[in-house]
């Protein structure tokens, strides 16, 4: 029983460092990488600048003061098309 324990202990500890290793380099700079997308990338909350672009469905992407996409989340390959056209 006392071995049992001592690999639980030994178990536990590590888990709880894996977790705090894990939660230093992934989730921390996930969380950076989230807040300056939300900082550079512009949010139209005004209903009368959503309806310049007649934008019907959300979600919905401009680019260019264009509407490229609406009611729909695109795929990465149609974003970086229209961000080359």
């Amino acid at each position: 029983m006392g071995t049992f324990l001592h690999l639980m202990n030994g178990g536990a500890g590590r888990l709880a460092a894996y977790l705090a290793a894990h939660v230093f380099l992934c989730l921390l700079p996930a969380f950076f990488i989230a807040g300056a997308m939300t900082a550079l990338i512009p949010k139209a909350i005004d209903m009368k600048a959503i309806m310049v672009y007649g934008l019907i469905f959300t979600p919905g992407l401009v680019i260019d003061e264009k509407l490229v996409s609406s009611g729909r989340i695109p795929t990465q390959a149609e974003i970086r098309q229209w961000m080359q056209a």
